[in-house]
This record gives C-alpha cells, structure tokens and sequence, in this order.
C-alpha cells in the first residue's frame, strides 16, 4: 500500500490483491535462458511480480479461463493461454525488444550538468510505501523538458526506511495523450537498506535518456521488493503528478508526490 499524507489530505492508493488459492507458480526467462527480474505478470485482476531470478506466483482463481500476459519494457509483451500456463511449474520465454530509442554515453560527457526539472515545494507531510506485497501502482510527478536534453541523473530523498533490504524501480515516460510510453530501456533499480534519517540518492543514468523540449514526462516510482513488514519514506513535494495502476494502466491526477528531481546536459553539446 502507498500512502500520500500531509497536514491537508491523505491520498490512499490501491491495496495489493487478496490471493487465496489456484497459486500459478513459474520462471521468466529471456531468449538466452537468463531470468527477467520484476515483470508484471497479469490474470484477469490478479497481479504479481517475477522476483530477482525471474520466479512468480499468482492465484488464478476467480479468473477462469482468462489470458496471462507477460510485461517488461525491455522485452515484448507475452500473452499465454491457461492450458499454457497451468502447467506445473510453466517456463516463460520474452523476446528482447529492438532498440529504437535514441542514447548517448552521457558518462563520457563533461560538460556542466544542469537542471532539468526540479523537485516542487515541500510540504509538511511524506510520501510511503508500506507493507510491501506486491505493487499495483506508481508514483511520481510529471516534468516537461524546456530545452532537449540528455538525462543524466535522477534525484530523490529517503526520509526514513524500516525495511532490511528493498528495491525501488524507476522508469521514466513520454506522456502522449492517455499513453505513457517508456523512453528508457531498462528500469532504473536502487537498492535501499535501513534509514533513520534524510539520505539522499543521485542515480546516474549511464545510456543518456532523451527528452524533448515542451514534452511531458513521468517519472513512475514504486517498491519491487521488499522484506516482511517494513516502510519506506520519501518527504512530500507539491507537484503535478500521477499515480499510476500497474494492471491496466489507469492513473488518477495528485496533487503532491515524491520528490524528484532531474539533470542532464543540452543535446547538440557534447
């Protein structure tokens, strides 16, 4: 569950889903056999995650006869039959996408960084994930480039983390229309342990990631993995944002959000 809360509102998104019984159990594996981490696997309005080594398991029940399909935004959608799937301990082949998006080596560029979008005004309240199952939404703001660049580092603060070990993605999106279309690759993954206080992360974006002057962008947060019973905690930012249902793609306009902030160099400089 994700959790937006300040002095004002409190915005509650989503529970994970009850799963109860008919547990379909696999492997996410890509053409060369290795395992595909974090793919949404989906039945009817039964969601889950492959794990680390590409393991998933998902009830199934109440979903006769219903479709599995298989999402990751490096690799193509999959979509499986039940006689496929309800095979013991199914086998699950993605097919690499081919790599139409524009990048640069930005580490190799050093010219001065600068700021692309900044992360709003903070407010008094914080941002959580909390109880970690298995997520069905993200958050984060949306940013519209004014000049084009090349994306080189995400920013964000950890105010407080009760979990062990936990993982949080990032994928960044092109908002055109109703679609958000990822203009990135791969996912962006940080690791985070325990945090009693303030930490600030720099992510650096190692194949430069290309955004558009006047385009709108989605930067999408949200918690993979995590151990039994903890929180992360980000400070709240007023901010334009979205948060944004992993199983049908559904977002709902919010006021506040993570607070993320980017920066890059101006295309044409290197």
């Amino acid at each position: 569950m994700l959790k937006v809360i300040h002095l004002l509102f409190m915005i509650v998104l989503p529970t994970g889903i009850a799963f109860a019984q008919s547990i379909v159990k696999g492997r996410i594996v890509n053409s060369k056999g290795e395992s595909v981490e974090y793919a949404n696997v989906i039945v009817g309005n039964a969601h889950s995650l492959s794990d680390e080594k590409g393991y998933f398991h998902l009830d199934a029940s109440g979903n006769a006869n219903a479709p599995m399909t298989v999402s990751h935004i490096s690799y193509e959608t999959l979509a499986v039959s039940p006689t496929d799937y309800l095979k013991p301990n199914v086998v699950l082949t993605l097919v690499e996408k081919k790599n139409t998006l524009p990048t640069v080596n930005v580490s190799g560029l050093k010219l001065k960084e600068k700021k692309i979008a900044r992360k709003g005004v903070k407010l008094p309240g914080d941002v959580q994930f909390a109880n970690w199952t298995n997520p069905d939404a993200e958050l984060g703001p949306v940013v519209s480039a004014g000049d084009n660049y090349w994306l080189k580092k995400i920013g964000f603060t950890v105010k407080e983390c009760t979990y062990d070990n936990s993982k949080l993605r990032i994928i960044v999106y092109e908002i055109r229309g109703k679609d958000f279309i990822p203009v990135m690759n791969k996912p962006l993954y940080v690791d985070c342990g325990k945090i009693k206080k303030d930490r600030d992360y720099n992510v650096t974006v190692d194949r430069g990631i290309a955004l558009y002057k006047g385009h709108d962008y989605y930067i999408g947060m949200c918690l993979v993995a995590g151990s039994k019973g903890g929180t992360i905690s980000f400070p709240a930012y007023l901010h334009n944002a979205y948060a944004r249902n992993l199983l049908n793609g559904n977002t709902k306009k919010l006021p506040a959000s993570i607070g993320i902030s980017l920066a890059g160099v101006k295309m044409g400089k290197q």
